[in-house]
């Protein structure tokens, strides 16, 4: 193929590399040009155009690009008119999207100039979704390009596999004393709503006693009244192949097919079937409308898909679902909107060695020390939890925070920084916390008002995962840092603490303005301590 920059004039029969538009003359990329084109073009005053014309044995984007798509076959997938070399292809109904990886592959080594582009095979698609599409680059490609191409896309599988009907699902409670009545009714609508995306418009829920005679006896009993699907949610984790579940599912009959799944989270799940029945004992993240292993297992049951254990294992590649932080937004933020649950952690496992004695007990006012000032402002505000890690006179400063209402643990290598006390303080924050406010136990000027301020500021819904306060265009102190996080906080090693993580996600931080300068003002010396100090 010729490619290159030609006189106008020099140009006729010659395709545009770039459209132009110079004066009344407007030529899109491609187009070819005539005699009267090169004329306009060089009153205009254009000069030299840049170019392309074919070889003898190249076929054009537009007809290769055409050539190819007429030999995709699926029924499911909607193949849209090749423009610029490009056909799109696109889903007719909502379902799993599927292709023979290999042969993706070997379409795309052929040559450089032709590239077919898929989503990852049993990708959940909707109606309309772009799944795949065909691309030419160049202006053209070697007609043995396209001849060896054609033969690879006609065994080349690309297809929806669309949702089937399910008549008469069931699900399963197994029940303890120990869970409550809205636990059962939240998994339940849970449920539906999963089933309901898939397009199953009812469910049956049923309760039976946590133990294998009531559950093998609920088991037959759905199987007789003609249940397509069971789904069983455990009140206790399925943890062996002899645990209630599985032992309940081999007394009616049936089979164990697979325990376990490479898939987090959702390791605990358990596939099953009596007779031509699915069984699926549930993992404990199965209650939460999160994206979970049990999801994939359930969209290819939903897909019409036969799972064996081999299905199962495949799953491993790309089985790791916790949120990534450098999300906009997490899969726990979006299904929660606020109010937002806070847990304080006071960091007091300082060794003082600049003070020589510790800093936390001197006496700070007539009535309190520096570690319950710093303190005291933190359970003014509202926190589902006030932790404190410490260490030097251990007993001393925890009789004093306890008094607060802190659960206080001991930071036993304190000497291997302020990171490995953050990480100790993580292992005690309840899951239904969303964030943390790390506060610190030197700085006594904090006020309530200002921790307030920042926990007004966080809302990861719109962006801000992370605040800091910040006086003059200095950042100070507390720092609060949303739940996604802590699993990096937690790999922190050193003297640092959560500010290496806002440097890290400079776009999910906000900072919160203070007039107050407080939020700069630690005593980490004898002399700050003079200067500071409130006298007696």
């Amino acid at each position: 193929m010729f490619f290159g920059r030609l006189q106008v004039m020099e140009a006729v029969g010659f395709s545009l590399a770039h459209g132009i538009s110079i004066g009344e003359c407007a030529f899109r990329k491609g187009h070819r040009l005539s005699a009267d084109d090169c004329l306009a073009l060089q009153q205009a005053g254009c000069r030299v155009v840049t170019v392309t014309r074919l070889d003898a044995d190249e076929v054009n984007e537009q007809v290769a690009a055409t050539q190819l798509a007429e030999l995709i076959t699926a029924d499911t997938l909607a193949i849209e008119i090749a423009i610029g070399g490009r056909v799109n292809l696109k889903a007719q109904d909502a379902g799993l999207f599927w292709c023979d990886a290999n042969k993706v592959l070997e379409l795309n080594r052929i040559h450089e100039a032709l590239t077919l582009a898929v989503l990852r095979p049993w990708t959940r698609v909707e109606k309309g979704q772009l799944v795949a599409t065909l691309k030419i680059i160049p202006f053209a490609v070697p007609h043995r390009v396209v001849q060896r191409a054609k033969q690879i896309i006609a065994d080349t599988e690309l297809s929806i596999r669309t949702w089937k009907t399910c008549d008469s699902p069931v699900l399963i409670q197994t029940t303890l004393p120990k869970l409550k009545t809205k636990v059962y009714e939240k998994t339940a609508t849970v449920q539906r709503a999963r089933l309901a995306s898939l397009g199953v418009a009812s469910l049956t829920e049923v309760r039976v006693p946590h133990d294998q005679a009531s559950l093998t006896a609920c088991l037959s009993q759905t199987i007789n009244q003609g249940a397509t699907l069971i789904l069983i949610q455990g009140a206790s984790a399925i943890c062996d192949r002899q645990d209630v579940i599985p032992a309940a599912i081999e007394a009616s009959g049936g089979v164990i097919i697979h325990m376990g799944l490479p898939v987090d989270p959702g390791n605990l799940l358990l596939l099953g079937e009596i007779g031509k029945v699915t069984v699926i004992g549930l993992p404990g993240c199965a209650r939460s409308p999160a994206l979970n292993g049990f999801d994939w297992v359930l969209e290819r049951v939903m897909a019409g898909i036969k799972i064996d254990s081999a299905t199962l294992t495949e799953m491993a590649i790309g089985g790791v679902l916790k949120d990534s932080p450098a999300r906009g937004l997490s899969r726990v933020e979006d299904t929660r909107r606020g109010p937002w649950r806070f847990a304080v952690v006071l960091l007091a496992a300082g060794l003082s060695t600049r003070m020589g004695e510790n800093k936390l007990l001197l006496p700070w006012t007539n009535e309190a020390t520096i570690i319950e000032t710093s303190a005291i402002p933190t359970t003014q505000i509202q926190a589902m939890q006030h932790i404190a890690v410490v260490s030097r006179d251990a007993s001393r400063v925890s009789d004093a925070l306890v008094n607060l209402g802190y659960l206080t643990v001991e930071n036993p290598a304190p000497e291997a920084g302020m990171a490995s006390s953050i990480r100790i303080a993580l292992q005690c924050v309840h899951d239904d916390v969303d964030a943390i406010i790390v506060c610190l136990g030197d700085m006594p000027f904090i006020k309530a008002n200002i921790i307030a301020q920042l926990m007004e500021s966080f809302d990861p819904t719109d962006g801000r995962a992370l605040c800091f306060v910040r006086h003059r265009g200095q950042r100070g102190n507390p720092v609060v840092v949303g739940r996604r996080f802590f699993g990096e906080l937690a790999e922190l090693s050193g003297d640092i603490g959560a500010r290496v993580i806002l440097d890290r996600y400079p776009h999910l931080v906000h900072p919160v303005d203070v007039d107050d300068d407080s939020v700069l003002v630690d005593i980490d010396d004898h002399e700050a301590y003079h200067r500071y100090r409130v006298a007696p």
